[in-house]
């Protein structure tokens, strides 16, 4: 079943520091673009994009970080620009979960389109969902 507004704020609030410090961590990275699944984290690797395609993790806070929202549900982690989306749910053609968006930045990527956004309890975090 997808998680209402209210469940993904709740999951926020109990692994907030966590999703902190991914953000932080695929921010400072260098790297515009980042998706980690399960299988590239099984491995301590992401995928970083064509250019550059997988390297590997090594800062061990963002690790365990990471490990620990996998394990909470989460099955996606993707940057793009100038946003985050963590993914905890979706179909063949939906998904939902917490979306981080740099400050005065608006939400856009190629390949995503969000239907829904809902403010979270902290700026610049939401509830989305996208097709």
């Amino acid at each position: 079943m997808a998680p209402s507004a209210a469940r993904v704020e709740r999951g926020f609030q109990e692994n907030k520091e966590a999703f902190v410090t991914v953000r932080d961590f695929l921010f400072e990275s260098g790297f515009e673009e980042a998706n980690v699944s399960i299988n590239t984290l099984a491995e301590n690797e992401m995928f970083a994009g064509l250019d550059y395609g997988r390297v590997s993790i090594d800062d061990r806070e963002a690790l365990a970080a990471m490990h620990h929202l996998f394990s909470r549900g989460y099955r996606i982690i993707s940057r793009s620009e100038n946003h985050i989306r963590f993914q905890g749910w979706s179909t063949l053609d939906r998904g939902r979960g917490v979306l981080y968006l740099a400050e005065g930045s608006t939400p856009h990527s190629g390949s995503v389109s969000f239907s829904e956004l809902e403010t979270l309890s902290e700026e610049g975090w939401y509830f989305y969902e996208s097709h």
